[in-house]
C-alpha cells in the first residue's frame, strides 16, 4: 500500500494567510479608486474646525408673492450668514422630495434672498446644508443641517 502524505497545517495555514492578504489588496486597489470618486462628487464632509465657523439663520420663510416670483411653486428664503466663514452655497432638500443645489456666496454677518422651486402649491419643510470650498474641494457640512417648515 502507498502511503500519501499532505502539506502540513502550518504550510497550509501560510497559505490561507498569503490568499487573504493577495485578495484584500486586488480589492482596495480597484475599489479605492471608485472611493475616491465617490466622495469627490459627493463632496467631501467637513472636519469639526470648519463645522465650528459655519452658522447661519433663515430669517424668513414663506410662499413667493406675485411679483416676485411664481406664487405656489416657489418658496423665498432669506437666509442669513452669521458665522465666520463664507459659505459658497446650500444643498435644499424639500418634503415633496426634490433637491436643489442653491449658490447665494454668502460672506460672513452678508444676508440675501434666495428663491427655490417646490413640486406642491402647499408649504414646504425645508432642509439646508450649508456648502463651503476649502482647498478646491467641496466640502457639505451636514452637521450645519437647518431644518424649517415655511408658512403656507
Amino acid at each position: 500500500m502507498k502511503e500519501t502524505r499532505a502539506i502540513s497545517p502550518l504550510v497550509a495555514t501560510v497559505i490561507l494567510i498569503g490568499l487573504v492578504v493577495v485578495i484584500g489588496s486586488l480589492l482596495w486597489f480597484f475599489l479605492g479608486r471608485t472611493i475616491d470618486d465617490i466622495i469627490e462628487k459627493e463632496g467631501a464632509k467637513c472636519n469639526a474646525q470648519q463645522a465650528a465657523e459655519i452658522d447661519y439663520t433663515l430669517t424668513r420663510c414663506t410662499p413667493c408673492t406675485p411679483g416676485i416670483c411664481a406664487p405656489g411653486q416657489e418658496t423665498l428664503l432669506v437666509i442669513k450668514n452669521t458665522g465666520r466663514t463664507r459659505i459658497t452655497g446650500f444643498r435644499v432638500k424639500i418634503a415633496d422630495g426634490t433637491t436643489q443645489t442653491i449658490d447665494p456666496d454668502l460672506l460672513p454677518a452678508e444676508e440675501k434672498t434666495i428663491i427655490v422651486r417646490s413640486a406642491s402649491a402647499d408649504g414646504d419643510e425645508i432642509r439646508l446644508f450649508p456648502v463651503i470650498i476649502k482647498e478646491g474641494k467641496v466640502i457639505t457640512c451636514s452637521e450645519k443641517l437647518l431644518e424649517a417648515e415655511c408658512e403656507t
